[in-house]
């Protein structure tokens, strides 16, 4: 796993987003990085996933076809468990839940949603001292403007 790379693959994503281009350099993004992200929240963590499980494989079918298809499931995913879900009062359906170790686009996406909102944050206090600075300048200039005029 390169770490080095996920980090620049993360950099660059954030710099070409829509919300931030042009707002924001790569090393402004690397900084953010250095001081909100943790190092060891580069490493993989074992996580726990689902998969949906259509009822027709579950019912309705010879014991010996649902045991194969079990079995299926654990091969290409590994070891797990069939479960009920809900979703509303009467509506139910069935997953496969097993953990697995994250991979590199895995740890990409779940860092750059964290890291996303600080250099959301980041370019708002930018814009805000930018705008400050600006409207500081203008003052001086009309000031400076005055000053000569009274002579």
């Amino acid at each position: 796993m390169d770490i080095s790379k996920i980090k620049e693959n993360i950099i660059n994503d954030i710099v070409d987003s829509y919300e931030f281009v042009g707002k924001i350099t790569k090393n402004e993004v690397l900084t953010i990085m250095v001081e909100r992200i943790k190092e060891d929240e580069f490493q993989p963590k074992v996580c726990e996933y689902t998969e949906d499980v259509e009822k027709e494989n579950l019912f309705d079918r010879p014991v010996s076809s649902l045991c194969t298809y079990l079995k299926q499931l654990e091969d290409k995913f590994g070891a797990g468990e069939l479960r009920q879900k809900w979703s509303g009062y009467k509506g139910n359906y069935f997953v496969y839940a097993y953990k697995g170790v994250e991979d590199e686009d895995m740890i990409s996406q779940r860092i750059e949603k964290e890291l996303y909102s600080y250099v959301e944050q980041y370019i708002i206090r930018k814009e805000k001292k930018q705008a400050k600075d600006n409207k500081i300048k203008e003052l001086e200039e009309e000031l400076r403007r005055l000053k000569n005029d009274e002579c």
